[in-house]
């Protein structure tokens, strides 16, 4: 007796990105390991806007329109019928609002200059301290070691959603003064 085994294909679906600031609108891909190219894909993109079913389509796009974590499934038949579920995950953030202060703006060489962190809606941090050091603290301290005036910069960051501050010569250093007073005798 004979007879014909249909293998099941095994695929993946490939975001063009996995994370962005909404509203984004991402390209998706499935790709499958099959002698058959899928037939149907039903896409669901797991934001609440149901499903989008296409005839001989392994690419598609659709745009998050609010914040959160999404589970993107594609649901694809062959023409032997075979059935097989993919999914990925993509992460939607949003624009962050960005602001912060220090203490003391105006200090000597190896003074500890204290950067308070006042960001709203971030789960991220890249701080530039004007003079080639950076930091990815919340709330950093810097020492700054050569006299100057220093502009500071801070970028808050939400899953690829990002806001950026940048306080122009705001942070004054002198350098050491020597003081000597001079006593004439005889």
């Amino acid at each position: 007796s004979s007879y014909v085994k249909n293998l099941k294909p095994s695929g993946k679906v490939v975001a063009q990105a996995y994370y962005g600031c909404a509203p984004i609108q991402i390209a998706f891909d499935v790709y499958v390991d099959a002698p058959l190219y899928p037939t149907s894909i039903t896409w669901n993109y797991g934001d609440g806007t149901g499903n989008t079913t296409c005839s001989n389509c392994a690419a598609t796009h659709h745009t998050f329109t609010s914040s959160g974590t999404y589970t993107v499934t594609a649901i694809y038949a062959t023409s032997t019928s075979c059935l097989d579920t993919v999914q990925t995950t993509v992460t939607i953030g949003t624009k962050p609002s960005t602001n912060f202060t220090a203490t003391p703006l105006i200090a000597c060489t190896s003074d500890i200059i204290s950067f308070t962190n006042s960001s709203t809606g971030a789960n991220g941090y890249e701080w530039d301290f004007g003079d080639g050091i950076q930091s990815n603290l919340t709330n950093p301290t810097h020492s700054y070691v050569v006299a100057d005036t220093y502009s500071v910069r801070l970028i808050s960051m939400d899953y690829g959603c990002r806001d950026t501050l940048t306080r122009i010569d705001y942070i004054a250093i002198s350098g050491p003064r020597a003081g000597f007073t001079a006593a004439y005798s005889c």
